[in-house]
Order: C-alpha cells, then structure tokens, then sequence
C-alpha cells in the first residue's frame, strides 16, 4: 500500500486485476502502450496520483473527452460510475463532455443521472437502455435535440433541460405518462409541446424564458399540477381553463405581455402565490379576493388604476407587491404605501366601507 510507483508501460496489459484502487499512496502509474479498453472504476481511489500515463491504448472508458482533463477528472469520472451502480446516481455534470457518455453500458443501473454543465449537444438513441432512470438532468448544455427513443424510458418522472438550445420535442416525449417534474427554461420554444397534455401526473411545470406566445387550453386538463411559471416569455391572456386546476398553489406569469386577469382564476382556490409582475394588465377581477389562501400577489410595473374592493378582507396576504403603477399611486396617501402590507390593507378595508355607505 506504501508503493507510490508503478511502471506498466508497453506490456500488453488489457486488465489491471484486483487491487489496484488499494494503492492509495500511488503517485506515478505508466500504464502507456498497453491494450486497455477500459480503466477499472477502483482506480476512483487513486486520489494521490499526479502522473498517469495511458497515450497509446485503445481506450473507450473513460472517453477521450475526459482523459484529455487529466488524472484529477478520471478519477472522479470512475467514481461517478461505481456510484452509478452501487446507489443508482451518475453526475457526470461540469466535465466538458461533448457528448453523451459512448461507455454507457458501464452505467445502466442509474436512476438519476446528471449531465448538467457540458458541452453536449443531443441525447442520443441509447438513452433507452436506462431503463431504471428517473430522473434526468441535462441543464446549461447546448442541447439541440433529444432522441425519440426517450419515449421508452418510461420510470422517468422527473426531467430538467434548463438553459439550452431547444426548440421542439419529438412526439415520442409524450409516452413519459409519469412525468411530475418538468424545467425547460431559457430554451427556444414558441409553443408549450403539445405532447405535455399527456403528463396527467404532473406536478410542476417551469418553462421560463422562452418565446412562448400562448397558454393552450389543454393546460387546464392537467388537473395536479401544483406550480406553473412561463415568466419572461410573450404571453397575451391567461386561459380561464387555468382555474380548472384546482391544485394549484404557484402561479409565476411575470415578464410577458397580460393584458387582463379571468375571474375564473378564482376557482383555483388553493392559489397562494400569484406573480404578474411585469404586465400590462389594468385590473384584477373581484373575485381574486375570494381566494383564502392566497398570501403572495406580485403585481410591479403594471396598468393597474385600481385594486379589487374585497382585496382588504384578504388578511391572510403577507406580501403584496403594487410598485411602479403609477395611475394606482394616486388612490393612495404616500404615507399608506410606505407602511406596507398591513397599512394598504387596512387603507382599502376604510375605503372599501365607505363606498358601503
């Protein structure tokens, strides 16, 4: 275990055998001109070693795309997948892979992989082999497509393509009936996929700085869906069909182009945080204050020139957020405004009860 080492050069070696990650003091290993195909994932334990030699192998595990980096990231590649096999968790993120990882084989037991921060660009037909994966992150990539062969994963329920290139989804996406958990944000999208009126499971869907014009109707017959967010896209209405999803606690509509609130909205009566933020919108229906569990309402840079009547009944409100709407200001005394949450409430329940009589 002292020996700190090792000279394998031109041997025609193909395996290391067993014991090769008890070397924990090794330093130096030239393992060059040999036959190896693959690196045993013991040498995961080999953390001491600064100079390791391994030019002239026909080497495909690990990739040329982590070799390149150095002693360092091939020792923590081997570790990400015994981790793989042995807890079910391949993060392979930040290693500047420029494609899927091509000694897959060697990591079929995971259940959640992590590809995040690379340089990959697509996810390609062996995706299906992991038949166990359910989650899926491929984030801060420059994805362009995925592989309909994804379809046929289908344990997975949870997928993040955060900060890529993607424009479209093939069709096959749609047979992922147990997705809960989708994050697409800051991609390419003009339209939310079609194929998502198939996600009846699901639970959270992010889809954050796109291009997205629209809300589809369909989105309304997902009816567990707890969290949506399309901020920063170009969304003119918002869908009365929205209501129907009596699940919902999170609405996140900031940044787009709304020009008005439904009533119908009301009907989600578990609604607690609602961010409008950024619109164009000039009134909130009255009905809104009929939503007893709302307590987070975002509606900064406005149209607004008023506030509901009933909004002063809403007690349970702790945040309420009604800066730069400037025809709004001039209902209220700027001392009010300055007080808070609490001060606007009780100003409209005053207001409120003098209309009353």
């Amino acid at each position: 275990h002292a020996l700190n080492k090792i000279n394998l050069g031109r041997n025609k070696l193909n395996d290391l055998g067993d014991g090769i990650g008890q070397l924990m003091n090794l330093r130096e290993f030239d393992l060059s001109e040999n036959q190896m195909t693959a690196l045993p994932v013991e040498m995961r334990s080999l953390t001491n070693l600064t100079d390791f030699k391994i030019a002239g192998n026909p080497l495909n595990s690990p990739p040329k795309d982590i070799v390149r980096l150095g002693t360092r990231v091939i020792c923590k590649y081997l570790g990400a997948i015994h981790a793989a096999n042995s807890v079910g968790r391949l993060d392979i993120g930040g290693m500047k892979l420029r494609n899927f990882p091509e000694d897959y084989e060697r990591m079929l037991e995971a259940r959640s992989i992590s590809l995040r921060g690379n340089d990959i660009r697509s996810i390609p037909d062996h995706i299906q082999r992991f038949k166990q994966l359910r989650d899926l992150s491929i984030e801060n990539n420059y994805m362009l497509n995925i592989s309909p062969m994804i379809g046929r994963v289908k344990l997975l329920n949870a997928f993040n393509a955060d900060n890529n290139l993607l424009s479209f989804l093939p069709d096959e996406f749609g047979l992922l009936t147990n997705m809960t958990k989708l994050s697409m944000t800051e991609n390419r999208f003009g339209a939310v996929p079609a194929c998502f009126r198939n996600f009846v499971l699901l639970k959270r869907l992010n889809m954050d700085k796109n291009i997205i014009t629209e809300l589809p109707l369909w989105l309304g017959t997902l009816t567990k869906l707890e969290e949506i967010s399309f901020t920063h896209n170009q969304i003119v209405t918002i869908p009365i069909q929205i209501g129907q999803i009596e699940s919902l606690t999170d609405i996140r509509l900031s940044r787009n182009q709304i020009v008005g609130v439904p009533s119908e909205l009301a009907q989600a009566t578990r609604l607690k945080r609602l961010r409008l933020s950024g619109n164009q919108i000039a009134e909130l229906p009255d009905s809104i204050t009929s939503l007893s569990s709302l307590c987070d309402i975002s509606l900064a840079d406005n149209q607004l020139t008023n506030l509901p009547q009933g909004i002063g009944n809403m007690t349970q409100l702790a945040n309420l957020v009604i800066s730069n709407n400037a025809k709004l200001f001039q209902m209220f005394p700027p001392n009010i405004l300055n007080r808070g949450v609490e001060s606007i409430l009780e100003f409209m329940r005053t207001l409120s009860s003098g209309r009353d009589t």
